[in-house]
Order: C-alpha cells, then sequence, then structure tokens
C-alpha cells in the first residue's frame, strides 16, 4: 500500500512539472544605435564632458558618428543651467564631447530658383522665408507627408537680417555630397566677398572654372 501511494505521489509531481510554465529569458539589454549627425555651424569639440579642454575643431557640416549623451548638472551655486552633450566619434576615430544643439540630421543644399519655407508643416501655414538655390541648409527634423524641419542660420531679407532655425520645407534640396562640397565654397566666397572683396571674386572665379554642378552658373552671374 505504500509503495503504491509513493507511487501515486511521484507520478502527481512529475504531471505538475510537465505543466508548469517555462521559465522566462531575462530580457536582452537594447544598445543605443550609433548615429550619424552633422555640425551646423563650425564649432569646437573637448575631451572631456565639462567642455574645458578643446580635442578639435569641426567644420560646418562635417559629420561624425553620436556615440551617447551626457547630463551636465546645473552648477552649485545656481549659475547656468542643465544641459545635455553629445559623446561624439570623429571620423579619424577621435572621440569628444559637443554641444547637443550643434548637430543636424543631414546636410542639403537647396537646388529650385527659389523654394519656399512655412512656420508648420502645411502649405497653408504662414511663409516665412524664400530660400534662394544653392542655399546650404541641414535638416534637424522629419515630419510626415515629406515634411522636414530645417536649420539654415542668419539670412537675409528685403535689407533685414532674420534667422531660419526650425522652418518647414517640402522637397526642393539635394543631399549629393559634391553640391555640399560646392555649396560650402560659394557660402565661403560670399562671407570673404563683405570684408575682401577681391579675395570673394578670386574664390568665385576659382568656384565658377571648377565646378561641374549649378554653382558654376551661380558664381557666374555674381562674376557678371
Amino acid at each position: 500500500m505504500k509503495r503504491l501511494l509513493m507511487s501515486a505521489w511521484i507520478l502527481v509531481l512529475l504531471l505538475a512539472a510537465c505543466s508548469a510554465p517555462p521559465a522566462q529569458e531575462a530580457p536582452e539589454v537594447k544598445k543605443e544605435e550609433k548615429q550619424k549627425l552633422y555640425a551646423k555651424w563650425a564649432n569646437r569639440v573637448y575631451k572631456d564632458k565639462e567642455m574645458k579642454e578643446i580635442a578639435a575643431v569641426l567644420a560646418k557640416g562635417e559629420s561624425v558618428i553620436k556615440l551617447g549623451e551626457e547630463e551636465i548638472p546645473a552648477s552649485p551655486d545656481g549659475k547656468g543651467e542643465a544641459e545635455t552633450v553629445f559623446h561624439i566619434q570623429l571620423a579619424d576615430g577621435l572621440e569628444a564631447y559637443a554641444r547637443s544643439d550643434l548637430f543636424a540630421l543631414k546636410t542639403i543644399v537647396f537646388t529650385e530658383e527659389s523654394t519656399d519655407c512655412f512656420v508648420r508643416p502645411t502649405l497653408d501655414s504662414r511663409r516665412y522665408y524664400v530660400i534662394p538655390k544653392g542655399t546650404l541648409a541641414f535638416i534637424t527634423e522629419e515630419g510626415q507627408d515629406g515634411w522636414v524641419k530645417i536649420w539654415i542660420g542668419k539670412v537675409e531679407e528685403d535689407g533685414k537680417e532674420k534667422w531660419v532655425t526650425d522652418q518647414w520645407v517640402q522637397g526642393g534640396y539635394s543631399d549629393e555630397i559634391t553640391l555640399i562640397r560646392e555649396a560650402r565654397l560659394y557660402e565661403e566666397a560670399l562671407e570673404t566677398m563683405k570684408s575682401n572683396e577681391e579675395e570673394g571674386f578670386k574664390a568665385l572665379k576659382e568656384l565658377q572654372e571648377e565646378s561641374t554642378t549649378f554653382f558654376a552658373d551661380l558664381a557666374a552671374r555674381l562674376l557678371e
């Protein structure tokens, strides 16, 4: 009788073990994906996250890889505010830290004779600025239906300065690397003309002679 009870008890234990749910595996920790970003203006990057020791200087439009983010708390004496800095890697492998607002998602060049940018991502919102052909810009946010938020910086309209920093466009641009390179040369030539007209015209002449894109025509128009 004892053997029969023991056998029945063993059978109950075996059935309970078979019906028990499988042990759940620990969830896999998702690693932060590395992201390619682009500098919206020329700026220093630093060896330390407190940004005290300079590591290198990024050119406008230069790409980096974002490795992570660091939170910098406000100073104990109440001066300044807490901010986020990006841990980045340059193309030569150098790791550094930089302001988070320095970077954009993509570098672009406007290719139409004129492109309207709007306050919001819809054609019936207020037109903010008409972007000339050859303008170098940056995408900071991607919306729906082909809309993207852009950053250009300081521009001039009707003799007055304004800033294009968070407006929207729907097409009219390219991210082709040759156009981006020549857009930077064109922009630098125009900037040089403000302080040294002779050197600025010289740079435009070189661009006109060497360009294989529409920048040759843009440079020619100014030289005339």
